[in-house]
């Protein structure tokens, strides 16, 4: 994260388990969701789209 954003990063860390597994990262308001939960809510909305 330090060289995507060209400094360093302070973590503040919470656990949530809606996530399931995985990761949802925030960084200056651009949230990155890596999450188990995530990645079933777009594969629901692909499927619903018929993609």
């Amino acid at each position: 994260m330090a060289r995507r954003y060209g400094r360093r990063i302070q973590l503040n860390l919470r656990q949530d388990p809606a996530l399931i597994a995985g990761v949802m990262l925030e960084v200056e308001g651009e949230v990155i969701d890596g999450s188990m939960r995530g990645r079933l809510q777009r594969l629901a909305g692909a499927l619903a789209h018929g993609n």
